[in-house]
């Protein structure tokens, strides 16, 4: 069986090409979801037009990323998440954290914007969230024994 590697995905090559490309178009919302979250920090600080509160920059931040690993473990999972496992969980997580380390970079260049190591921790707890909520549903289902095999 012929092995497909692209950055941050392995394909066994199937016989029918039709699976082969519907596993690399369900990455196609994760791209989305960068792209929008590099328009938005993109955008000079005066120009967002979003409500301002305490703390508002923080939960915008765990929103964009919970939407950002969401669409990750949607593009790894088959049918309802069996392809869960720690590992994926972990791999999502560190995806999650460089991307919005290099995110906070970008900022830096922007006018008015700032590069903040909480946004980046705001970042984690997005994707934590949205894996937590991932792993309690799997749990509920019975499959912990499934999990745990698939860690070994």
């Amino acid at each position: 069986m012929k092995m497909i590697r692209l950055p941050g995905l392995v394909i066994k090559e199937q016989k029918d090409k039709k699976t082969l490309y519907m596993r690399v178009l369900r990455f196609i919302p994760v791209f989305v979801v960068m792209g929008i979250i590099f328009f938005l920090s993109n955008q000079p600080d005066a120009s967002l037009a979003i409500p301002r509160f305490f703390g508002s920059d923080k939960i915008f931040h765990i929103i964009a990323y919970a939407a950002l690993a969401a669409a990750a473990v949607l593009a790894v999972a088959d049918k309802f998440f069996p392809a869960y496992s720690h590992k994926t969980s972990i791999q999502i997580i560190v995806f999650c954290t460089v991307y919005g380390i290099s995110d906070e970079f970008h900022q830096t260049f922007i006018a008015g914007r700032t590069a903040s190591v909480f946004d980046v921790f705001a970042d984690i707890i997005g994707a934590c969230l949205v894996l937590g909520v991932v792993f309690i549903s799997a749990c509920r289902k019975g499959e912990r024994a499934r999990l745990q095999e698939a860690d070994q």
